[in-house]
């Protein structure tokens, strides 16, 4: 198709489709939404809209298109692709869901670059289901600075309507003084985390939420539930109680000690006067003190056989007896200032006896974990 015929079926379109809004809407004023195709995305990738209302794509990108699943409107019949500054309209006579997509760089039924319109008849909107304070439990205790608020499921009586924002507040409950507001947020929309910085210590807050449906009505807000942050350690570790024998399994340790740093490279030597073998067997426990609250990676360098729990969770599982020296990685989340069991297992290779135990994070370049943040016993 010409790209004069294709204007000349751009501009026929347009005027029958603006025929029909005015003959359905006669008395009613009908709305305009605009929708942005840019470099692979259309926003907002939802939109409620009312019968008569129309739709304006408008390209900030270039090399898209706008092309109806189910061939109701398609920007192919006015460009090949849409210029970047023109506007692509669409105005719908009919409820119902209208999903779309762009034809390079999506695909029929929401893949890729998509998007959907639901339609809806031009009746009183009702408000979504006020939602539920999910997480954490009312009365939760020892909770990150940075603790996840988690609401329950989107739901709304109007059949369609959709989940498009969410209103989180925070309030410090002894004086009721709002502390956090996230406004309207469309990213965090059942899950949000309080921002570092905003909450203390050791102190006892309140929080709701409210969600928002995709004709822009707000429901009631959740009701409040509280929680309490956490008292962080703040006294200074001396490392892991540590346990060895001449045979893993073999009842009661012979020697027991604190071991400051686990950074062990005793080659052929024994870790005690008292263990005469050469496949001699540790262990390490207590009690790791996370600096950040974020995601860390704990590994154990160890030649022999190694096993590493954080947080009773099992890391590293490799009871394979090796000769050499290897790296051996898990990740686990920590929260600052609170204590984590951490437990090792550790069997020599006759060859050769090495352990070092280190950690990272995205804030904490990779290093021994220090003796400052190893505890023998509960702190």
């Amino acid at each position: 198709m010409s790209t004069q015929m294709k204007g000349m079926g751009g501009r026929w379109m347009r005027c029958a489709l603006g025929f029909a809004a005015a003959w359905l809407g006669a008395g009613v004023l009908a709305a305009v939404h605009e929708v942005e195709v840019g470099e692979g995305y259309f926003i907002p990738d939802r939109l409620a809209v009312e019968v008569g209302d129309r739709v304006d794509w408008v390209a900030t990108s270039p090399e898209h298109t706008v092309t109806s699943d189910n061939e109701i409107f398609d920007s192919n019949l006015i460009w090949d692709t849409m210029p970047v500054g023109a506007t692509f309209s669409f105005t719908f006579t009919e409820p119902g869901t209208y999903p779309y997509y762009c034809g390079l760089h999506g695909s029929p039924g929401g893949s890729g670059m998509a998007g959907v319109i639901v339609v809806s008849a031009a009746t009183a909107n009702r408000a979504p289901v006020t939602p539920l304070n999910v997480a954490p439990l009312n009365g939760g205790v020892d909770q990150a600075l940075t603790v996840v608020l988690v609401s329950g499921a989107f739901s709304d009586p109007d059949t369609g309507d959709f989940h498009t924002a969410s209103q989180w507040v925070v309030r410090r409950a002894d004086d009721q003084q709002v502390v956090f507001d996230s406004g309207d947020d469309s990213v965090g929309r059942v899950q949000r985390a309080v921002p570092a910085g905003v909450l203390a210590d050791f102190t006892t807050y309140s929080w709701q939420v409210r969600h928002r449906d995709g004709r822009g009505l707000w429901s009631g807000y959740s009701t409040p539930t509280t929680f309490r942050t956490l008292q962080p350690v703040v006294a200074v570790g001396t490392g892991l109680k540590a346990s060895y024998w001449n045979q893993v399994g073999a009842g009661d340790p012979l020697a027991m000690a604190t071991n400051a740093l686990i950074q062990f490279n005793w080659g052929r030597e024994r870790p005690h006067r008292r263990i005469t073998a050469d496949a001699f067997a540790a262990r390490w426990e207590g009690y790791v003190v996370g600096v950040n609250t974020e995601r860390h990676e704990f590994e154990v360098q160890a030649q022999g056989q190694v096993k590493l729990w954080v947080n009773g969770e099992l890391l590293v599982d490799d009871w394979t007896p090796c000769s050499f020296s290897k790296a051996r990685r898990g990740w686990v989340s920590l929260v600052a200032g609170q204590p984590t069991s951490i437990r090792i297992d550790y069997v020599a290779d006759p060859s050769g006896a090495q352990a070092a135990l280190r950690w990272s994070s995205p804030s904490l370049p990779q290093a021994t974990v220090p003796t400052a943040n190893l505890f023998p016993s509960l702190p």
